[in-house]
């Protein structure tokens, strides 16, 4: 899975949502595996949305080996100086959830033979 660079907070931040920021996300948001597979800004508070940004970014930064210590609060003020970026960051999630690396679509009920 891909890293995506974003530039956010100042900095060129690193995202990724691969299995830790989902399993963060989940934790935190209580969403069941049922549930992040059709999640979407829709049926999602907007605090909930946050939360998939931050975890999104804390994901990245550990991938890359960097630090990160911005909290939710952080990443909405961040959100606040540019509003567009929720959407570049939720297209990396959406994208995160479309095409593996053998470029086979997920999530779309076709049964794979061993």
């Amino acid at each position: 899975m891909n890293v995506a660079m974003i530039e956010i907070g100042g900095k060129v931040r690193p995202v990724k949502f691969g299995f830790n920021a989902l399993i963060e996300f989940s934790e935190l948001t209580g969403k069941t595996i049922d549930e992040l597979n059709s999640l979407s800004d829709k049926n999602m508070t907007m605090k909930q949305l946050l939360i998939l940004c931050w975890c999104g970014l804390k994901a990245g930064a550990r991938r890359e080996g960097q630090e990160f210590n911005a909290s939710v609060e952080d990443v909405a003020d961040w959100l606040d100086e540019n509003p567009s970026l929720l959407l570049d960051i939720t297209m990396e999630y959406a994208k995160s959830k479309e095409v593996d690396p053998r470029g086979v679509k997920k999530n779309r009920g076709v049964k794979r033979s061993r």
